[in-house]
């Protein structure tokens, strides 16, 4: 496991322009700077609105920055995702880049067991093969058996939070964004995701994520950075 980071944000500033406002401008974060090593869960933290969702898209690529980088070491080379154009982008998604979001989004009427084996599948994993590996961990995550058949579109909230995170940690990927990935879960099922971020750790992943369940964070985070520093500074 190399001590080289996989993730430097440096010198990052953003505000957003609100058109609906007659052109105001709203500043989120100035001089955002850290990094992110293999193996390392680091937490966003700070109160609601300080910018934690957002430094994460930005680091995603879905929020384009005012000004700094955000590098990310995607097959050997570093990738500004701040520069890059959106055919790189994707690739390094691909790649490189896993996010488990507070919200799934899918195609409709496509079965459960099919959207979590997806990433597998586009990775070159074999459709049974992968569609096995999908309800293992589909299973893992307490989901019944008897609702993988089905679009997770009308699933209960915490139902679709488990096929998300499914999705987003079935398939390899050496930097993994997370946005609260417990919120709409019981205790139980908290601590199975605990235990596949441990995984993924143990794997080498390297994390960023917000956690707002405190007991969750000091058990999966080795680290917390301020993100209320970067908002003061805007």
């Amino acid at each position: 496991m190399t001590s080289e980071p996989i993730l430097s944000v440096d010198g990052v500033a953003k505000t957003f322009l609100l058109h609906l406002r007659g052109g105001a401008r709203l500043p989120v974060v100035s001089g955002a700077a850290f990094e992110l090593r293999p193996g390392e869960c680091v937490a966003l933290g700070g109160p609601s609105g300080a910018g934690k969702s957002s430094l994460l898209k930005m680091v995603y690529g879905n929020y384009r920055i005012d000004s700094g980088t955000i590098r990310v070491r995607g097959d050997g080379d570093f990738v500004d995702v701040a520069s890059a154009d959106p055919r790189r982008l994707l690739r390094l998604r691909a790649s490189t880049m896993g996010y488990v979001s507070q919200f799934l989004r899918v195609i409709p009427r496509v079965s459960t067991l099919e959207v979590v084996a997806e990433p597998l599948v586009g990775d070159g994993v074999a459709r049974e093969q992968a569609l096995e590996r999908a309800g293992a961990l589909l299973a893992w995550l307490n989901l019944p058996e008897r609702l993988w058949p089905l679009p997770p579109a009308t699933f209960s909230g915490g139902e679709q939070q488990r096929v998300n995170i499914a999705r987003g940690l079935i398939a390899h990927r050496p930097l993994l964004l997370m946005d609260e990935p417990t919120a709409s879960l019981d205790a139980a099922n908290s601590r199975v995701v605990v235990e596949l971020i441990g995984e993924k750790k143990r794997a080498g992943v390297a994390i960023l994520g917000i956690f707002h369940d405190a007991q969750v964070r000091e058990t999966v985070c080795d680290r917390v950075i301020d993100v209320t520093e970067f908002a003061k500074a805007a």
